[in-house]
């Protein structure tokens, strides 16, 4: 139902201001106009059909309003907060933009409010045929003649949800023919979507499936819609150039999500509906796109390596008077308090509990309470070997940081690992000091030479079935590391860990202080690595070559084609391992 008043001129004058408020027509939404009036040093811009509800809470700061709302919190950061509440009988989603700094304010002095940006893009988008949100207020706080604060309020589309959730939560639900069909039709519709963006001369600076909503029409065909676009850059039709950068983001984030068919479908959607004429052929954008993706993830995790070391909506960094701690956030405050305190605890408690025992550490199997209540974690406590290690840790890095830093960066790309949980490391004493790590406890799981042993007494075709699928899992494991530019520095059977359930084996990499992070995939490192595991092979005369032969193929799958020659790294590997071997038996130690 339109606003009574819309379509002719209205005027609301402000108890605050005294100023009047005049519509203008909408230039994206031909049945909206909009008020302009102000209230409480705020600037608003409104649809006409939203003004009532609003001026009646003229008198409200925006954080009673969302309090009296109810308003849910979808995402919190420090430069703005976006929640969900009912307004005038329907769903809307406010932006409220803070400027936490001077500069902040400065800066939108000369380009204008986040708020006020986003409005004029959202209205431009529209304009050029690109299905958004619809705007419905625009709020700026003023003080001393400078924007402090913005509001940006948009209408919540009805029965839609961002694309990755749709791909991981929907779309599984669908029986199998039309679960099938629907993603068809999806992959078809995204890719004329996506070049309808791109023809009408948008350019998202942050394209990903969390930025694309996905509701369904009639006869289930999906309707696609453009969101968060404060940073869209507008202008003519997209060149293939700067399209390929533009989607090279999607790509990288939508690759677990899809298999080769699927980005297949969608090219060919996408170049249908392109009319650039320097377009490639469809295998040179497949390779370029999955190139840049590549690319554009090993850059993105190294921007985000640092994020354990920070509070933010994952981690906790906490300091006490008695101790430095990093931890995941779902560490109650409490429980911090009592690692702070007493961070032994865990170890001198479940000492009957021993996994480990060495001159430099030692590891038990202890409990630690979390939000989703008590977790088994292996609590390993670093310890300096003797004065002159504890003379060089005055100056070197702390292992347990380390460790709690390495442990995130292979959790966070995808590399099967125990996560850390928690990292404490005391204040005092200086020199000697223990620092701690609590890791995830993987039940069920064993090394890889108690794997191999207890496969030994097997039947033949049991064992050598088993020992297949291992050989495969362990090698999707070391190619994802090493394809990644990881190098582990310590990688032998008693750091894999194999757990096995039904017809499944998965494999971890556990024990990371020596891990190395590099730019190159594979890492100079990867055949000594390589080595340093088969020559523990040893220890387990039955494994064949063909297993071997299973792990590597394998292994080089997780490259892209033609990165891995299997046959030349398999006579590197043999020469290396056979090296390692030939020392160790120099030095009278086994061969593991």
């Amino acid at each position: 139902m339109s606003h009574p008043l819309a379509g002719r001129e209205l005027e609301v004058h402000s108890a605050a201001s005294g100023s009047a408020a005049s519509v203008e027509p909408a230039r994206a939404f031909p049945n909206d106009r909009h008020v302009h009036f102000a209230a409480d040093n705020t600037r608003w811009q409104v649809a006409a059909q939203w003004v009532a509800a609003l001026v009646g809470w003229r008198s409200l700061r925006w954080s009673a309003w969302q309090t009296q709302r109810r308003a849910l919190v979808v995402k919190r950061g420090p430069h703005r907060t976006v929640t969900c509440t009912q307004w005038n009988g329907g769903n809307v989603y406010v932006k409220h933009f803070h400027s936490p700094h001077w500069w902040n304010v400065a800066r939108d002095l000369l380009r204008g409010s986040a708020a006020r940006r986003e409005w004029e893009r959202i209205v431009e988008i529209a304009r050029r045929g690109v299905p958004t949100v619809r705007p419905l207020a625009c709020g700026e706080r003023v003080q001393g003649g400078m924007v402090t604060e913005s509001c940006l309020v948009t209408e919540a589309i009805e029965g839609a949800c961002t694309l990755d959730e749709y791909l991981a939560r929907q779309l599984p639900s669908f029986p199998t023919h039309e679960g099938i069909r629907t993603r068809r039709q999806l992959l078809d519709g995204l890719g004329a979507f996506l070049a309808r963006i791109h023809e009408a001369g948008v350019q998202h600076n942050d394209l990903h499936m969390g930025n694309i909503l996905v509701s369904c029409r009639e006869h289930g065909l999906p309707n696609f819609h453009l969101i968060d676009v404060s940073g869209v850059r507008l202008g003519k039709p997209l060149s293939w150039r700067s399209a390929r950068e533009n989607l090279v983001a999607l790509a990288a984030i939508a690759r677990d999500h899809t298999t080769r068919s699927d980005r297949l479908r969608f090219w060919r959607a996408y170049v249908a509906h392109r009319r650039v004429p320097e377009l490639p052929d469809l295998r040179s954008i497949a390779e370029q796109i999955q190139a840049g993706a590549r690319r554009f993830l090993r850059r993105l995790h190294r921007q985000r390596d640092k994020r354990p070391l920070r509070t933010n909506r994952d981690y906790q960094a906490v300091r006490t008077n008695g101790a430095r701690l990093h931890c995941l956030q779902e560490i109650a405050k409490d429980v911090l308090q009592e690692l702070g305190q007493h961070p032994e605890a865990p170890l001198w408690g479940h000492l009957e509990h021993p996994v480990k025992l060495s001159h430099s550490s030692l590891v038990v199997r202890a409990i630690l309470s979390t939000a989703h209540g008590p977790a088994a974690v292996a609590y390993k406590c670093y310890r300096p070997r003797n004065w002159w290690k504890a003379i060089c840790r005055l100056f070197g890095r702390d292992r347990a940081l380390h460790g709690w830093r390495l442990g995130q960066a292979l959790f966070e790309r995808g590399i099967a690992t125990a996560r850390p949980l928690a990292m404490i490391a005391p204040s005092r004493p200086r020199f000697g000091r223990r620092t701690y790590l609590a890791t995830q406890w993987l039940e069920g799981a064993e090394n890889l030479h108690l794997y191999g042993w207890r496969l030994a007494g097997a039947e033949p075709a049991d064992r050598r079935r088993r020992a297949d699928r291992c050989a495969r899992s362990l090698g999707r494991l070391v190619g994802t590391m090493h394809a990644w530019g990881i190098s582990h520095g310590d990688l032998k059977a008693t750091n894999l860990l194999v757990v096995e359930s039904g017809e499944r084996v998965d494999a971890y990499v556990i024990d990371v202080d020596d891990v190395r992070v590099t730019r190159h995939a594979p890492p100079k490192a990867a055949p000594a690595d390589l080595a340093r595991l088969a020559a523990g092979l040893a220890a387990h005369p039955w494994v064949t070559r063909s297993m071997c032969a299973r792990f590597l193929r394998e292994y080089a799958r997780q490259f892209p084609p033609g990165t891995i020659h299997w046959k030349a790294l398999w006579r590197e590997i043999a020469s290396l391992a056979g090296r390692i071997a030939s020392r160790k038996r120099r030095r009278g130690e086994r061969v593991l």
